[in-house]
């Protein structure tokens, strides 16, 4: 559960001066700026004793990583060129895995309720699909299709054009959620192998066939994104309530 004082951070966290509102807004950072205010707010929670600390010489690795800089010497010439003292570095070099950190001790014990809430959002599917702008052809081939007079791959072969042709007729894995809401619904409502009776979607028949589909499990790497979700969904609602009071504030600067 999120802590009293986080949840309405975005009324009490200090405002940027007004010169350095300025910059940031030239160069639109100001955005950027106000989140890691946020999320260090997020991080400012004390540590419970007995956690572990992220292990610095990794931490180390993929900050080089990430700025792209090669070797011990370059790192310490980027350092000071920064003006980050070691302290500051240890600090940058390690916010990844202090952010994921107190994430999951916020909002881990949501988890497990969100996934089951939402759990179809991330089943994947594999889809057979051919698209068609002459709806008496594409009802025509469907026919073929269940009478065994024609197959899919033949279909596709004759009939598909553009994305369609260049991906063989195959769509996936792609999660449910990430699909048209009428071909999710039809990847969920008929089983491996079976036949789609043409589905008219935006102006054009789809003749779809499902090949497989695979039901979501709350594995280590969907645990990550639910919980990047959870802080992700805090976050904007912070933003709104800290950029509305710039807006305010900016407002009385130049009120006559």
């Amino acid at each position: 559960m999120l802590p009293q004082p986080l949840r309405r951070i975005g009324e009490r966290l200090p405002l940027p001066a007004k010169e350095l509102t300025r910059e940031l807004a030239l160069h639109d950072l100001h955005r950027a700026y106000l989140r890691r205010q946020l999320l260090n707010s997020l991080l400012a929670l004390e540590t419970p004793e007995g956690e572990l600390l992220p292990d610095l010489d990794t931490a180390i690795r993929d900050l080089v990583q990430r700025q792209g800089i090669s070797g011990e010497a370059e790192l310490e010439r980027w350092r000071l060129a920064q003006g980050l003292t070691l302290d500051e570095l240890q600090s940058l070099a390690t916010f990844p895995a202090r952010l994921e950190a107190v994430t999951e001790r916020i909002w881990g014990e949501d988890v497990p309720g969100i996934f089951l809430q939402r759990r179809s959002e991330f089943d994947t599917v594999v889809l057979s699909l051919v698209r068609f702008s002459d709806p008496d052809l594409a009802q025509e081939l469907y026919f073929q299709l269940l009478e065994g007079e024609l197959g899919f791959t033949e279909m596709v072969e004759v009939h598909a054009r553009g994305a369609d042709q260049l991906n063989r007729g195959l769509l996936g894995p792609v999660r449910l959620k990430n699909l048209h809401p009428l071909l999710a619904c039809a990847a969920e409502r008929y089983t491996e192998g079976m036949l789609v009776p043409p589905l008219d979607i935006e102006g054009q028949v789809h003749l779809i066939r499902v090949e497989s589909l695979q039901k979501a499990q709350l594995d280590d790497s969907l645990r990550r994104e639910l919980l990047q979700d959870l802080c992700q969904r805090w976050l904007q609602e912070q933003l709104q309530i800290l950029e509305s009071r710039l807006l305010t504030q900016h407002g009385e600067d130049i009120s006559p």
